[in-house]
């Protein structure tokens, strides 16, 4: 798990839904309704220590595994092992999703990493923000809540709230060359999520 200590980005969103809605969706290893389209995916074991493949195209896929998964605190961590698509190395991050009232919620996004790679320390932050802000336009209409970097102040950046996940699409990624569908599917015999949205209640 990624602590406030490790933190280098980190990345808030209001939702108009529901904390077990979101939970549903983004706590869910197997789900990819809300990542950018993939050609398609492949999924080894079970619970923490698992492993999600995630093809950009027919040979190339990210490598994720899953460190950590906690239902009741409704947090999640993962750490990129291969083919990252983000500039740095050691990336690992934790999710989590808190309750803010009847019917809202807010989604807590932040990473650590060991070095950059090919850039500055500065400009591979600004890429992972940058990153976490489209990937959390899967989950409803992009507006995020706060931005904030570690490498120095940061000022923090409100807008509206996001509104309801449900019928949300996610955009493509620009490091992503999408498939036929945004419906990700398991060549190992497991089978992700499907991609029906989950209600806002």
């Amino acid at each position: 798990m990624v602590t406030e200590d490790d933190t280098k980005v980190r990345v808030d969103a209001d939702f108009a839904t529901s904390a077990d809605a979101l939970w549903g969706m983004v706590g869910d290893f197997t789900d990819l309704r809300w990542i950018p389209p993939v050609h398609h995916s492949e999924f080894e074991g079970e619970g923490p220590g698992m492993i999600r493949r995630m093809y950009l195209d027919e040979t190339l896929a990210v490598v994720e595994r899953l460190d950590a998964l906690d239902p009741e605190h409704r947090t999640i961590s993962y750490s990129v092992h291969d083919n990252n698509p983000l500039p740095v190395t050691g990336y690992r991050a934790t999710i989590t999703v808190v309750d803010t009232g009847p019917g809202t919620s807010r989604l807590e996004w932040r990473c650590a990493f060991d070095e950059p790679v090919g850039t500055t320390e500065a400009e591979a932050v600004a890429t992972i923000e940058g990153f976490y802000e489209m990937m959390l336009g899967g989950c409803g209409p992009p507006s995020v809540s706060r931005a904030d970097r570690r490498l120095g102040p940061c000022p923090a950046r409100r807008s509206t709230p996001r509104s309801s996940i449900a019928g949300a699409r996610p955009p493509t990624a620009p490091w992503r060359r999408p498939g036929p569908s945004s419906r990700a599917t398991c060549t190992s015999g497991r089978a992700s999520s499907p991609s029906r949205p989950p209600s806002s209640g």
